[in-house]
C-alpha cells in the first residue's frame, strides 16, 4: 500500500524546453535532486532542433518520475498549457529550462501552502549573468508573509513584485478557468493578476529560491 501511494505524485513540476542544450542538464539535475522527492516531473520538448529532446529521454529513462512530450513548437504558453492539461499533481510548479532551483524550493515552499491555506505561494529570486554578475533582492530574511491579494495586485502593477510562474507553486484549481494566453510575450504578466484574483490570501517567502539565467538569447 505505501508503494502505491508513492505512486502518486501531489506535486508536478512542468518544464517546457526550446534548443537549450548548453543549460538543460543543470537545470532537470536541480529538480530531480529536490529534498521532497514525490514529485511528478513533466519535460514538453516545444519542438527542439539541438539535442534538448534526446536529453530529456537519456534522463527519463533513468528516473520514473519524469514525463517527456515531444511536440511541434508552439511557443513557452502553449508548453506550459500541455504541461497543465497532463499534469497529475494537486500543486503545481515551473521552471524555465536554461534556468535552476535550490534543492529545498518545492518542499518549502508547499509547506507555507499547508500551514497557511493558501491557493499560491511566492518566493525570491536572483538574476545570474553569464560573466558571473548576481542581481536580487536585498532582504532575503527567511520570514514568511501572509498578504492579501489586493495588497499582491497593487505590488504587481508598481513593479514591487515579480510577476514570473516560475517563482511560484500553485494549488491546480487556480488554472481551472484561465491559463497562460497564448500567442503573447510576458505572458506570465498577463495571466498573473487574474491567477492572484481568484485567492483571498497569498503566501510570500523572502528568501531566493530561483536563480535566473539572464543570456543574450
Amino acid at each position: 500500500r505505501r508503494q502505491r501511494q508513492m505512486c502518486i505524485r501531489d506535486r508536478s513540476v512542468i518544464i517546457p524546453i526550446y534548443n537549450v542544450e548548453q543549460y538543460l542538464t543543470k537545470c532537470l539535475e536541480s529538480v530531480i535532486n529536490q529534498t521532497y522527492k514525490n514529485l511528478e516531473i513533466i519535460l514538453v520538448d516545444d519542438g527542439s532542433t539541438d539535442n534538448s529532446g534526446k536529453i530529456c529521454d537519456e534522463i527519463a529513462i533513468k528516473d520514473n518520475r519524469i514525463k517527456v512530450i515531444h511536440k511541434k513548437n508552439g511557443g513557452l504558453s502553449d508548453a506550459r498549457n500541455v504541461g497543465i492539461d497532463i499534469a497529475k499533481g494537486d500543486y503545481l510548479g515551473f521552471v524555465d529550462s536554461d534556468d535552476y532551483i535550490d534543492y529545498n524550493m518545492y518542499e518549502e515552499l508547499f509547506d507555507v501552502i499547508k500551514c497557511h491555506d493558501v491557493d499560491i505561494v511566492y518566493s525570491n529570486f536572483q538574476t545570474e549573468y553569464l560573466d558571473g554578475r548576481i542581481e536580487g533582492c536585498d532582504k532575503n530574511s527567511g520570514q514568511i508573509y501572509i498578504r492579501s491579494s489586493l495588497d499582491v495586485l497593487r505590488d504587481m502593477m508598481w513593479d514591487k513584485l515579480n510577476c514570473s510562474s516560475c517563482t511560484k507553486l500553485f494549488k491546480r484549481t487556480v488554472f481551472s478557468e484561465y491559463k497562460f494566453p497564448e500567442n503573447n510575450i510576458y505572458e506570465d504578466r498577463i495571466a498573473m493578476h487574474m491567477w492572484i484574483l481568484q485567492c483571498k490570501q497569498v503566501a510570500w517567502v523572502d528568501k531566493v529560491f530561483y536563480h535566473y539565467v539572464e543570456r543574450s538569447s
